[in-house]
């Protein structure tokens, strides 16, 4: 079952949601007024005293707008920390938070499976649907980098960690082809740029000799159940 991260937001448009907290309560007001409330809420009417809440004005412009709603929910979707999301839009934090419990709730996905099946039912042709693939697929930094004049910064070694495991687990979709085939040599260049990768990590190491030869014991094992001979004539001789 496709889970909606726009529960909250239908329900009280459509006006088969009760309002609950202050939150949604100012929102139900400014969508429908405050007699409507007052209706449905006989207990606690909508009084000349109640305030909308602050928190979501700026939040609901964003919502209304596509260009803004596809980021801000890209950013939702990237991390969980309504701060970090405030930090790098330079929204206040109960801001970020209004938004994701109206309008884009993300606890609705109890699972990255859950995620995943709503990212796929989006269609290729929608506006966001690029967005949210990076947000799932490469996180907040990615988006900060795209979006944000505060870049924040990425670490060297984890620059070469991530050139490592992106070779590695590259230079292995050549499986089930045969050993000459284009595929093939193309992954013994990622196991190259793995294994140089890899190298540039175990000389911080004190235990280089031996982290060595556990890597090359590892892509042997892979050689010989893969059959990759190319891949270890091209990588295997960075560790000798």
């Amino acid at each position: 079952m496709r889970r909606d991260p726009r529960h909250v937001f239908r329900a009280l448009s459509e006006k088969t949601r009760v309002p609950e907290t202050e939150l949604e309560r100012s929102l139900y007001v400014t969508l429908h007024g405050a007699s409507d409330l007052s209706k449905v809420t006989p207990l606690r009417p909508w009084t000349a005293a109640d305030l909308i809440d602050p928190s979501l004005g700026y939040p609901l412009e964003v919502y209304r707008t596509d260009t803004t709603r596809g980021v801000i929910e890209a950013f939702l979707i990237a991390t969980s920390d309504d701060h970090e999301v405030a930090n790098a839009l330079g929204m206040s934090t109960d801001e970020v938070n209004a938004y994701r419990t109206l309008f884009f709730d993300t606890s609705k996905f109890k699972t990255d499976l859950d995620l995943m099946v709503y990212l796929q039912a989006i269609p290729e042709d929608a506006p966001n649907k690029a967005l949210f693939k990076i947000a799932f697929h490469q996180g907040i930094g990615a988006l900060r980098w795209h979006f944000c004049r505060s870049k924040g910064e990425v670490s060297p070694g984890d620059v070469v960690r991530t050139i490592m495991t992106d070779s590695f687990y590259r230079s292995l979709e050549h499986r089930g082809q045969p050993i000459t085939s284009k595929a093939a040599k193309e992954a013994a260049k990622m196991a190259n740029a793995a294994l140089m990768s890899a190298r540039v990590l175990l000389n911080d190491n004190d235990q280089v000799e031996t982290n060595i030869e556990s890597l090359r014991m590892k892509f042997e094992e892979i050689r010989k159940n893969r059959t990759v001979e190319d891949l270890a004539k091209a990588g295997l001789e960075l560790v000798h």
